[in-house]
């Protein structure tokens, strides 16, 4: 009677802990399906505003063509285009400001995003329709009144360019960004306040459920002192199993060694004995350590020794000798064999020869190098190739904005190329590619610098941290080295050598993608300037 009270006392707790883990379990659900939904929400907020600005820009840039585009056709286009701008700018503010369930702000504006919406004379809201007001005026104008077109114009790109109109749109980005990492923020202190909760219920089924379980348990344990007997008779079968595990560990394709306590062996069985060459009375009584080569750091030995001798298995690689002197990779597992007393009684281990495994490895290892090298490289110069340069390109762009650092680009084409290759034939060209973009790597000293093959004849070297007199240096410097190499030019050039051309742009990054192409267009019509002014010169 008593031990069905204790039952029934301990059903009854452990189904109430159930429903409170079932509860917090839910709880929880429905944080983290806020959560989601708030990420999604936010992202899609962020975007719709960060979208306006790019699109004020657009519609700035139409209004100026459809206010200078003669054809009618083409202005009809502009003008469609345009006023679907316009459409889709107005219909994403109207988002950005709509409240109540179902909209972008279902609790309704915050108090900071109202100021900046509606809150002074030049709030957001009034810039925006006035800025969408006229361009619908420009679209309006363009044919019918054009004496208007210029004063609606001026409006309209003032708007675009003073800043107002980008910074406030800006500011509500960043609010609603500010925003949304608060809301994440008050979601994850939830999820913690369940967290702790579900320890706490944890805790008390451990102290009022598991504690009386386990008393009881201990009273079962008295029982099964009548299981004894039967016990007994199991012994013998377990000494037939134990006999037959021992023909499985000989008969084993693995390497197997026991050793007591002081790694002095025991058994070795057939594999051991092929792998390393030795015979079983060779092994019995030396030493682990007469497998060692030498060749495995020592630090593995010291790791190896701390896990066995804290009772835990240990697994890793190493190199072993056999009895030849030949060295191999293997595999080693080993684990203590612990006594009645849980002591460590010995170590049992278990080895791999994974000498092709590693072979193979390193083959693979030294092919993915090889094909990584090709990849980044061009295969006639050595420089580095177009896709490598793009990579460099963006890297350097980004530290060097991060480090407020200037960046300098030098473009580099071989002079009157495709008449060397008529007059002496490709073979002579790319010997003539070769020799120059040796010249170049040459002259670059810094680890930094990057030369490329950008393309045909064309080459790119790129300087970070390089100011535009360095950048000219280092230019001048390539076009007396070409010149030096006393390579022939066609015999239709006015030289008498091969020379090049040289176009120099300097920028301090930013944090626009664009400037990148900025920088190369700056260097390509440097470049090609130096050619229209008589070549064998460098323009920046």
């Amino acid at each position: 009677m008593e031990q069905d009270n204790l039952i029934t006392h301990l059903t009854v707790r452990y189904t109430l802990v159930l429903g409170m883990l079932a509860v917090l379990a839910a709880g929880m659900y429905v944080i983290g399906v806020n959560q989601r939904q708030l990420n999604d929400h936010s992202s899609e907020l962020i975007n719709i505003s960060g979208r306006q600005r790019m699109l004020s820009q657009r519609a700035a840039l139409l209004s100026q063509n459809l206010a200078t585009e003669q054809d009618q056709s083409k202005r009809d286009a502009l003008r469609r285009d345009l006023q679907k701008i316009i459409e889709t700018m107005g219909a994403a503010h109207q988002r950005l400001l709509a409240e109540g369930p179902g909209s972008m702000h279902p609790k309704g504006l915050s108090a900071e995003l109202r100021q900046i919406y509606f809150g002074g004379e030049e709030s957001l809201d009034m810039r925006v329709r006035q800025y969408l007001t006229g361009a619908q005026n420009l679209i309006d104008a363009a044919d019918a009144q054009p004496e208007l077109v210029d004063r609606l114009l001026w409006d309209i790109l003032a708007q675009a360019r003073n800043g107002k109109l980008l910074a406030g749109l800006d500011s509500a980005v960043d609010q609603q960004q500010i925003e949304s990492e608060a809301n994440l923020k008050r979601l994850k202190t939830q999820q913690q306040l369940g967290l702790v909760l579900t320890l706490l219920i944890l805790g008390y089924s451990f102290w009022s459920i598991f504690r009386p379980m386990t008393r009881r348990l201990r009273m079962e344990l008295i029982a099964l002192h009548e299981i004894q007997q039967d016990l007994e008779k199991r012994v013998e079968e377990n000494t037939r199993e134990v006999r037959r595990l021992a023909s499985a560990i000989q008969a084993s394709a693995e390497s197997i060694i026991i050793t007591d306590q002081r790694a002095k062996i025991e058994f070795a069985n057939a594999a051991c004995q092929r792998l390393n060459g030795y015979r079983m009375e060779e092994l019995v009584g030396e030493n682990a350590r007469i497998f060692q080569s030498g060749r495995t750091l020592r630090a593995i030995y010291n790791e190896l020794w701390d896990a066995i001798q804290a009772k835990k298995i240990w697994s890793g690689e190493m190199i072993n000798q056999r009895k030849d002197g030949t060295h191999y990779d293997t595999h080693l597992t080993i684990a203590p064999i612990l006594d009645a007393q849980d002591d460590i009684d010995g170590f049992v281990g278990i080895q791999s020869d994974i000498s092709k495994i590693k072979e193979y490895e390193r083959q693979l290892q030294a092919a993915n190098q090889d094909l990584e090298r090709l990849v980044v490289t061009d295969s006639l110069t050595q420089l580095a190739n177009r896709r490598r340069f793009d990579e460099v390109l963006s890297l350097e762009w980004r530290r060097c904005w991060r480090d407020g650092a200037e960046l300098s680009l030098i473009m580099i084409d071989i002079d009157h190329f495709k008449k060397y290759n008529d007059s002496y034939g490709h073979q002579q060209g790319d010997v003539c590619l070769k020799r120059v973009a040796d010249a170049i790597k040459s002259v670059l000293q810094r680890a930094g610098d990057v030369a490329a093959r950008y393309g045909g004849e064309e080459f790119a070297v790129l300087l970070p941290e390089a100011d535009i007199n360095g950048a000219r240096e280092i230019a001048e410097l390539i076009r007396t080295e070409v010149m030096s190499l006393g390579i022939h030019a066609a015999p239709e050039v006015q030289n008498e050598h091969v020379t090049v051309s040289l176009g120099i742009a300097t920028i301090r990054p930013d944090s626009s993608h664009a400037g990148q192409d900025e920088l190369v267009a700056r260097a390509d019509a440097a470049l090609y300037r130096a050619k229209n002014e008589g070549r064998n010169r460098v323009c920046a």
